[in-house]
Formats: structure tokens, sequence, C-alpha cells
């Protein structure tokens, strides 16, 4: 069984996923609206890798024999100044989803729990 600190790290990085891609697809309506279809296309395809990334933790959860809660979570930006603007939110985002995927496997190593930081 996972601890109760790594089994919620993974549940809340699980729930960030799903709302990282509602932010790609929000980036992605604006780049279609704005016309610029081949980065709207960009965004969608990185809106389904993070939605496929929250899926793998989702069913890691379960194959640990854990309840993958799943939550809701606010709005995604919808505005943008100009397609840079989004481009460099996108940047910013991936950042912010990079730190906490460094503490995630922080926590798993502090716990010597060698199954998630294999995962």
């Amino acid at each position: 069984m996972l601890s109760d600190k790594l089994r919620e790290a993974l549940i809340d990085q699980m729930n960030y996923e799903f709302y990282s891609a509602h932010t790609y697809i929000a980036m992605a309506s604006y780049c279609s609206a704005e016309s610029y279809d081949g980065f709207a296309n960009f965004f969608l395809m990185q809106a389904e890798e993070e939605r496929f990334h929250a899926m793998k933790m989702y069913n890691y959860l379960h194959d640990r024999g854990e309840h993958a809660i799943v939550a809701g979570f606010e709005h995604p930006n919808n505005s943008f100044e100009h397609v840079l603007d989004a481009f460099e939110k996108a940047l910013e985002h991936e950042k912010e989803v990079t730190k906490r995927i460094y503490h995630l496997s922080d926590i798993a190593w502090d716990e010597r729990e060698h199954a998630t930081i294999t995962f």
C-alpha cells in the first residue's frame, strides 16, 4: 500500500494532468479562433499527452489497490494577448508540471517506494 502522503500526491498530480489537458485545449481553441490551425493542432496533441499522463496515474493507483479520486479544477485561462502569449504561458505551465513531478519523485525516494520510483 502507498502511504497517505504519496497516494494524495499521486491523486493531486493525476488531477493536475487532467487540468493540464484542459489548459492546452483552451490554448488550442484560442489558436483556432485566430486561424492558427497548426498551432491549434500542436496544443491539441499536448492535451492528449497530458490526458495520457493522467490516465497512467489513474491506472497506477488502481493497480496499487488505491481509489483514484477525480476532482474538479478551476477554469483554465481562455484569453491570450497573442499567439506568443499562449506559448509563453504553455512554457510556464510545463515548468510547473515538471516541478510537481520532481516533488512526487522526492516523496517516493524519501519513502523508498521503489515501485513508484520506477513508475
